[in-house]
């Protein structure tokens, strides 16, 4: 599953893009390259772009032992995460993502199915203007990162 990940410290932003069949593997190692990040700082705005997921290998049991591994890595200070899913296969995952994680109090999770639908939370995170991130390797790998 390719990932990609970029950080915007002007924003005070995470952008993760995932893309393909994704596994707990893939999600575990994008959020620890983007938090390993020299420009990551605890408490930044995340924006995950889920409308290229075509499916996954993992379950509800799996999903709960991500959401443990989330919330432990997350809640040092409260976080916003607007999740982009506009298909339904990435919206029913997600869906089940912020259900699991409604424990973790420091996670304020929003989903939206269309960029139009971030108008309902005006006081949450605001994508990039250019949120569908390079699917390219980059040149500068800390700004943005693939894993085919």
């Amino acid at each position: 599953m390719p990932y990609a990940y970029r950080i915007q410290p002007d924003e005070n932003l995470v952008c993760h893009r995932l893309f393909g069949q994704i596994s707990t593997q893939d999600i575990r190692d994008m959020l620890a390259a983007s938090r390993q990040d020299p420009d990551y700082r605890p408490g930044m705005d995340v924006f995950d772009d889920l409308s290229g997921v075509t499916s996954s290998d993992f379950g509800y049991n799996q999903m709960g032992a991500l959401c443990s591994d989330v919330a432990a890595a997350y809640c040092d200070v409260p976080t916003r995460c607007l999740i982009y899913a506009p298909g339904d296969f990435a919206f029913g995952m997600s869906r089940m993502y912020a259900t699991m994680m409604e424990d973790a109090d420091c996670l304020d999770i929003r989903i939206v199915r269309s960029l139009e639908d971030v108008a309902e939370f005006p006081d949450h995170v605001t994508p990039p203007a250019a949120f569908h991130l390079n699917t390219q390797a980059s040149a500068r790998p800390r700004q943005a990162t693939l894993r085919t």
